[in-house]
C-alpha cells in the first residue's frame, strides 16, 4: 500500500472499508476520470477548492431533480480552474460518481469521431476562454456543444465548466448555448 494512500485512510478522506475496491483499482479509476490518483486521495480544499466547489459536489446527485445541470466558474480565475476541477472529479469518484476532466478540444476530437461522454460528471476546465486570452474554437463547434448540453441535461447528467466572460462567450457561441447556460447551470466566480 502506498504512502499517499495510507495517507489518505489517515486523513478519512478514504474508508477501509467502503472504499477497498476503489483502493485495489486506484489507477484504472483516477485514468477513466483523466486526472492523477493525488486529486482522489486528498481532501479537495487541497486543490483551491472552496465551501462552493464542495457544497456542490455535496448535492450533486440531487442537483437535477432541482433543475440545475451544471457548474460554471467564471471570471478572472482567482484560484486555479483545472485544478479545482480536477479536485471536484477526485471529489466524485471516491463518492461513487463517474466523473471525467476533458478539455474541450479532447472533447469536440471525441465528438468528431462519435465518441459522446456519459460520465454522470464532465468537467471542461477551458469551455469558454476569450479569444484575447488564447481561446478559439471554429464556429461550426458551436451546434455540436450545444446538443451536447442539451443531451447531457436531458439524462440528469453534471457539466462544469470554465467561462472566462459572459459576454464574449454570448458573442462567440451564440444566444441558445449562452441562455441555457444562463438558465440550467449554477454559477460562481473562478
Amino acid at each position: 500500500m502506498t504512502t499517499a494512500l495510507m495517507t489518505a485512510y489517515d486523513n478519512g478522506v478514504l474508508d477501509r472499508g467502503m472504499h477497498s475496491r476503489l483502493a485495489q483499482n486506484l489507477q484504472y479509476f483516477a485514468d477513466r476520470a483523466n486526472i492523477a490518483d493525488v486529486y482522489i486521495l486528498d481532501k479537495m480544499s487541497k486543490f483551491g477548492c472552496n465551501d462552493a466547489d464542495i457544497g456542490y459536489v455535496r448535492a450533486i446527485k440531487r442537483m437535477a431533480a432541482n433543475k440545475i445541470f451544471g457548474l460554471i466558474y467564471y471570471g478572472k480565475e482567482t484560484v486555479p480552474v483545472m485544478p479545482r476541477m480536477m479536485g471536484v472529479a477526485g471529489a466524485c469518484v471516491r463518492n461513487f460518481v463517474d466523473a471525467k476532466v476533458m478539455t474541450v478540444q479532447h472533447l469536440l476530437a471525441d465528438l468528431k469521431v462519435g465518441n459522446t461522454p456519459d460520465t454522470t460528471v464532465l468537467c471542461i476546465p477551458n469551455f469558454f476562454i476569450a479569444k484575447g486570452e488564447g481561446g478559439k474554437i471554429a464556429d461550426w463547434h458551436v451546434p455540436e456543444l450545444l446538443g451536447l448540453l442539451y443531451a447531457r441535461m436531458a439524462r440528469g447528467q453534471q457539466t462544469l465548466m470554465y467561462v472566462s466572460e459572459w459576454q464574449g462567450l454570448r458573442n462567440t457561441y451564440g444566444d441558445p448555448l449562452a441562455d441555457h447556460l444562463k438558465n440550467q447551470f449554477k454559477q460562481i466566480p473562478a
